[in-house]
């Protein structure tokens, strides 16, 4: 597959063939720096639905017009609908910030296309985003875009979601960007994550959640080649994207570690991410923070420390997908 053809923007394929007409038209005013338009969707009754699915096509399945700011207005009158986007930074600073953007995601697709497979270049991209970018809870739009992520380096989840969307695009493989909500500490809201083809198959990927789970370089691994299942488990949305159902390619099935017992620790694998390794055990049975911190990462000193791949140990739990996470660090 070409990067053209993995570039698709599934909010626009979605839309009927009038608002398609005005999403086209929005982005030729865009495109030459006019950010009102107008246009007919017909039915005036559809207003908000047409609103609502234009600007959702543009923001969040545009993400290579980072400048775009998510705060959107709209005006009507009878089917006459108007739209007007805001550039959330300075005119004069888009042409080199747009070099720089396009410069750092061919960096990256060049170190990631040395790997062989899909597979290997995910994990390579998780690891990248990981690393690279720190997760920041705001509301403002500057960490809403891709920008923010790969040259700023702190971003929301939509930052990283649409920079995730950018560099499997330039690698040709195919992705969606999913906008929906989660269920967090501070209750449900808003999210977006990423649902990306590997070899014929669609897989949930949450790389904002990986990178909060980062421990020194070693990245978080739970939320990837998720089924719909176990996404849904903490994620929500109300569109209709290709179907995750195979679970084979999950962290802990691929490295042997869904367990029943705690005492079945031990026949769970090291998963080598550079230097460090990373065991992901996932309890068949429903554990608490409790029994994880009294027994849990006892029995993982006594099981798997002996292994001597590194030099120092840690442990995160994800209480939702009832995974723990065994980091074996080396410096």
């Amino acid at each position: 597959m070409s990067s053209q053809e993995a570039k698709r923007n599934y909010y626009a394929e979605i839309l009927n063939e009038e608002d398609r007409a005005f999403y086209e038209k929005c982005l030729s005013h865009i495109s030459r720096g006019k950010f009102s338009i107008t246009g007919d969707v017909g039915d005036p009754e559809r207003i908000d639905e047409a609103s609502n699915g234009i600007m959702t096509a543009v923001i969040m399945g545009c993400p290579e017009l980072f400048f775009l700011d998510q705060n959107v207005t709209f005006t009507y009158s009878g089917s006459k609908l108007t739209l007007t986007f805001a550039n959330k930074y300075r005119d004069r600073d888009l042409v080199e910030m747009n070099r720089q953007l396009e410069a750092e995601i061919d960096r990256i697709c060049k170190k990631i296309a040395t790997y062989k497979t899909t597979y290997e270049k995910i994990y390579r991209l998780n690891q990248y985003l990981c690393r690279r970018v720190e997760p920041i809870l705001s509301a403002k739009s500057k960490y809403s875009d891709a920008y923010a992520a790969l040259i700023d380096r702190n971003a929301r989840c939509e930052g990283f979601a649409k920079a995730a969307k950018l560099i499997l695009d330039k690698l040709g493989i195919e992705s969606y960007l999913v906008d929906g909500d989660a269920d967090t500490e501070y209750g449900r809201i808003a999210h977006a994550w990423n649902l990306i083809m590997c070899d014929g198959k669609a897989y949930q990927f949450d790389f904002t959640w990986n990178a909060s789970l980062l421990v020194n370089k070693a990245p978080g691994i739970a939320y990837m080649f998720l089924n719909d299942e176990d996404i849904s488990v903490d994620h929500h949305t109300e569109y209709v994207f290709p179907q995750c159902t195979d679970g084979s390619l999950e962290p802990w099935n691929v490295a042997n570690g869904a367990i029943k017992y705690i005492s079945d620790m031990s026949r769970a694998k090291p998963i080598p991410i550079g230097h460090d390794y990373i065991v992901p055990i996932r309890f068949t049975e429903p554990m608490d923070a409790r029994d994880v911190n009294d027994h849990c990462l006892e029995w993982a000193r006594s099981e798997l420390s002996p292994q001597n791949i590194s030099q120092k140990q840690c442990a995160r739990f994800v209480p939702r997908l009832n995974v723990v996470l065994y980091y074996f660090l080396n410096e």
